[in-house]
This record gives C-alpha cells, sequence and structure tokens, in this order.
C-alpha cells in the first residue's frame, strides 16, 4: 500500500492478491472522519472463458456519538 498526505487530506492505493480469489485495487481519500474510494477486483478466468473485473465505489465517516 502507498499513503500520501496532502494538506488534511490522506490519499491511499493498495492492493491484495488471492491464488484463490483473485486481485483487489483500492485508492481513496481520507479527510477528517471521512472516507470515499473504489476498488476493481479482477479474478482471472479459466479456459476459454476470459478474466472477470468489477470496480465498485464506497464512502463512510465515523459514527458520531
Amino acid at each position: 500500500y502507498t499513503t500520501v498526505a496532502e494538506g488534511d487530506k490522506i490519499l491511499f492505493e493498495a492492493t491484495t492478491n488471492s491464488s484463490e480469489e483473485g486481485e483487489y485495487s483500492w485508492t481513496g481519500v481520507i479527510e477528517g472522519n471521512a472516507i470515499i474510494g473504489s476498488y476493481l477486483y479482477t479474478q482471472k478466468g479459466w479456459f476459454l472463458f476470459g478474466d472477470t473485473s468489477k470496480k465498485r465505489h464506497f464512502k463512510g465517516s465515523l459514527k458520531s456519538e
């Protein structure tokens, strides 16, 4: 993973790999108590079928008490 601080923001990138589950590539920004980002999921195909990719977005924040 990598992180870069820009003012009060933290930008991040990460990649996780699994021979059974495939690869996830994450990117996003954390600012204050909030996070926003996306991930690209890629699973290797087999025989005549190609790779499968899905992109998803997410956002969230700390729950206030």
